[in-house]
């Protein structure tokens, strides 16, 4: 460089070390060597008016290129301001980049510098008209994975790659990442464990576990689709009650039973749901509404019968059972306490004189000629033959001394149509 200044070389001219100085000698000794012997006394500084902000439209941007994990600058990297043309730093990591359009408030471009072996790095600069503006670069995050370790379990193990730090994957695909206590879980919440369903219940997490939530309907049936409710009935399916003579619908999650409605003169066969000409198919049909009746379908006919009570007791109209008749009013006659004993007689309440006052009236039992009333059962039978005096009960026999038969009329009767019988034939 003397050299060059003494063969009247005008102008700046440089100098690195890297290339010429082989004594062992640091570079930062270099600099004031030159300031003591070779530029002793200050340059006059020139006009520059291409730094007059008011005329100026390109400024100056500069910077060093180090490595971040050494500090050492680095020889020979690219810098790019922009689109610009690239350029490369020196052998102490230095870079200018002239003539960059700018403004005098400050234009901002992207500036990348690039290295083999590291990863790009891009920072931003900011380049004012007329002006000179520094920006340095550091290019590696790492030298191995340990430099990137952040201490976090849930992001992954970080790893050393050309330089630059690679964030991990995931530490637990598929499940929950617990970094307290650095553990994959199902759930860290109860809202980890929701899988948005209705009919299965609120999930619930424990110790990082989900457990299925309770039934959210018990005794009914839950509806997925129908506002998430609970329900009588999806489909008519569930409202079947077995009988065939109703309509069974479900109508908006609840069962609906219509009768079968017949025309009149029909009713509805429980077994087929069918209107059939009829008057009765069940017992239920015949029902007249009075407990004292039993209600029964005989052929399709109904029949009402009174309830027989025993002696003494009537039936309670209101729950039509056999009750003690301890309520007889004045006036009142029951036949079942004008019971003289007798089997033959029919005992009957009679108004005898018209005053509205019922008496008992204890009537022999009619039996037809030829037949009398047993003493035993109250029936009616055969008349038996009795020869005590030649006579008969009733008087309907014939008489005689000489020895003949004694017989009951009907049986003469009877003989007679056979003797009338046999002569024909």
């Amino acid at each position: 460089m003397e050299y060059a200044r003494n063969a009247g070389a005008d102008g700046f001219s440089t100098y690195s070390y890297r290339s010429t100085n082989n004594t062992g000698q640091t570079w930062s000794d270099w600099y004031p060597y030159v300031a003591a012997n070779l530029f002793t006394a200050s340059a006059p500084i020139p006009d520059m008016p291409w730094r007059d902000p008011a005329f100026a439209t390109e400024g100056t941007l500069w910077g060093r290129v180090t490595d971040t994990i050494t500090g050492d600058p680095m020889d020979d990297a690219t810098v790019q301001v922009g689109s610009l043309d690239p350029v490369q730093t020196d052998g102490n990591g230095y870079y200018v980049v002239t003539l960059i359009p700018a403004t005098a408030v400050g234009t901002a471009y992207d500036v990348t510098a690039s290295y083999p072996g590291y990863s790009d790095r891009t920072e931003a600069g900011v380049v004012v008209a007329g002006d000179v503006s520094e920006l340095d670069i550091l290019l590696g995050d790492c030298l191995d994975d340990s430099d990137c370790d952040d201490g976090a379990f849930c992001n992954g193990a970080e790893t050393c790659s050309g330089g630059s730090c690679v964030a991990g994957a995931d530490a637990c695909p598929g499940q929950v990442c617990d970094e307290d206590s650095d553990a994959c879980v199902d759930c860290l919440t109860d809202a980890d464990c929701d899988d948005g369903l209705f009919c299965n219940g609120a999930e619930q997490c424990e110790n990082g576990t989900c457990v299925q939530g309770p039934d959210p309907c018990p005794g009914r049936l839950c509806d997925e689709t129908f506002a998430d409710a609970c329900v009588e009935c999806r489909t008519a399916g569930d409202c079947d009650d077995r009988d065939a003579c109703t309509r069974d619908v479900c109508v908006m999650g609840e069962c609906d039973h219509a009768p079968v409605v017949c025309p009149i003169g029909q009713l509805c066969d429980p077994d087929t749901g069918e209107c059939l000409d009829l008057y009765c198919l069940t017992d239920a049909d015949c029902d007249d509404e009075n407990p004292c009746t039993l209600d029964e379908c005989i052929e399709g006919m109904c029949r009402n019968m009174d309830i027989e009570c025993p002696e003494g007791e009537r039936c309670d109209s209101d729950t039509g059972e056999c009750v003690e008749d301890t309520e007889l009013g004045a006036g009142q006659c029951v036949p079942a306490l004008c019971d003289d004993g007798d089997p033959c007689t029919i005992e009957e309440c009679v108004d005898t004189d018209g005053d509205a006052v019922e008496e008992c009236i204890n009537r022999p039992v009619e039996c037809l000629e030829g037949e009398e009333c047993d003493a035993d059962t109250g029936e009616c039978v055969p008349e038996k033959a009795k020869t005590a005096r030649g006579t008969t009960r009733g008087g309907c026999g014939l008489f005689s001394s000489l020895g003949f038969v004694t017989l009951p009329l009907y049986m003469l009767v009877w003989v007679g149509i056979r003797s009338r019988a046999r002569r024909r034939g």
